[in-house]
């Protein structure tokens, strides 16, 4: 990736200082190879991504985009090695995005970057003690059953179905729009989840696994559900559960940002009509409201990460934590009854 390894001194002590450190690098196993000197940031960031064949589609043009906007401007005339923590800093302080957008263009930097460390281009990753800005997670719209109810009816008839797995099954809706008619068990009541689409080049979708292994599962639904789907499938049959109206599939950011959009201005102007205050749920809000529930219902941890199809349960008590019950007088009353 280097092309020149030579180096020249301005005089004769310079020369020996620097094979003094060469040799102490040498001893600790830090020494990096001369050729990669001047290899820079674009370089090694193309080099990277063609070696990165764990990324999805849709994953590989969002770190291609971030690269290009974001971090090639600054980093990639520069080589690798000559990039400090005090350069990750200073761009970090600068960038004017969202927190959350910040964070995410911080961590494709210093993923390239750990990955340099890993390749032997660097010693150390400059992304180290870099301050970012706090994260704000958006507030989650929880709904009750009465609320799922009324918001699919405020839908297009051929998606009423969906809204009900999504609120109940706590699938991404980029697994419910994936799945297959096989993929519907109407005796067990289960629904299993081994793909999902999401949107690929060009805008296109593109069908894949879920991200993790953990994603890969059979989830529990009530029978009520499992009813709803059922007369679903007769009423707009394809090969796919949920399509369009000319029995294609479904493209997400179209439902998402269309559809169920759309849906929740009518539900709006309805709860406007009754008294109510405006809610303004996500479509991925529908996952959110299936797993505060089965918290709400008593599930354990350990159910509970399965059915989300979380990698860890540490994730799950993050990012649900304040719904899981906080009052301990039951088990305290249940050891009072112990006690002889």
């Amino acid at each position: 990736m280097g092309t020149n390894a030579q180096r020249t001194f301005k005089a004769h002590r310079d020369a020996l200082a620097f094979k003094a450190e060469v040799e102490v690098d040498t001893a600790r196993g830090t020494l990096l190879d001369p050729t990669n000197r001047r290899l820079t940031y674009a370089d090694w960031h193309d080099n990277w991504m063609q070696h990165r064949p764990d990324l999805r589609e849709s994953s590989r043009i969002r770190a291609q985009s971030i690269a290009r906007v974001h971090l090639l401007p600054t980093f990639g005339h520069l080589p690798v090695q000559r990039i400090t923590q005090p350069d990750v800093q200073t761009w970090v302080t600068k960038q004017t995005g969202s927190p959350a957008t910040v964070r995410r263009n911080y961590g494709e930097l210093s993923a390239s970057l750990d990955a340099a460390v890993t390749a032997g281009v660097l010693t150390l990753s400059p992304c180290r003690g870099i301050r970012l800005p706090k994260a704000v997670r958006a507030d989650m719209v929880i709904l009750d059953h009465d609320e799922i109810e009324h918001l699919a009816s405020c839908i297009l008839p051929r998606y009423r179905a969906l809204v009900y797995l999504l609120a109940y099954g706590g699938l991404r809706v980029g697994e419910a729009l994936d799945l297959v008619r096989s993929d519907i068990d109407p005796i067990a009541s289960t629904v299993r989840v081994d793909s999902t689409v999401t949107v690929g080049k060009g805008g296109k979708k593109a069908s894949g696994r879920p991200k993790s292994d953990a994603g890969m599962r059979t989830v529990p639904l009530p029978s009520k559900v499992t009813a709803m789907l059922a007369e679903h499938k007769l009423h707009f049959p394809g090969d796919y559960v949920f399509t369009g109206g000319r029995g294609a599939q479904i493209h997400v950011s179209n439902f998402g940002e269309r559809t169920f959009k759309n849906a929740v201005a009518v539900w709006n102007e309805q709860r406007a009509e009754q008294g109510l205050d405006e809610k303004h749920p996500r479509v991925h809000d529908l996952r959110h409201t299936a797993i505060t529930h089965w918290i709400r219902l008593g599930a354990d941890l350990p159910r509970i990460k399965t059915w989300a199809g979380h990698t860890n349960a540490a994730f799950t008590l993050n990012q649900y934590a304040g719904y899981f019950p906080s009052d301990d007088s039951a088990f305290m009353d249940a050891l009072n009854q112990g006690i002889g």
